[in-house]
């Protein structure tokens, strides 16, 4: 259920699992958006690129969703619906 009095503006978290995949070795890694308390948007696949730690794979989540949500904020204020800040919530 969607609730629009929270004001909480856009709550995100991402998780990844360092080789997940055992032929390439490529983490998994994935996130969702809520916004009023309602999930959005949500996302899971292989990075791109092999990660040589936990902490790198983390990283590297928590840089692809970045663009991500910088990109969502931006859809909406162009729709005239300003976000708050938010941080985004991971591993560490």
């Amino acid at each position: 259920m969607y609730d629009s009095t929270t004001g909480n503006g856009i709550t995100t978290s991402t998780n990844s699992d360092w080789n997940a995949d055992p032929e390439t070795y490529h983490s998994q890694m994935g996130f969702y958006l809520k916004l009023a308390n309602g999930i959005f948007l949500w996302n899971s696949h292989l990075q791109k690129t092999t990660a040589l730690s936990s902490t790198e794979a983390n990283y590297m989540a928590l840089s692809d969703y970045a663009c991500q949500i910088i990109w969502i904020k931006q859809m909406f204020g162009k729709l005239e619906f300003n976000l708050k800040s938010n941080s985004i919530c991971g591993d560490k």
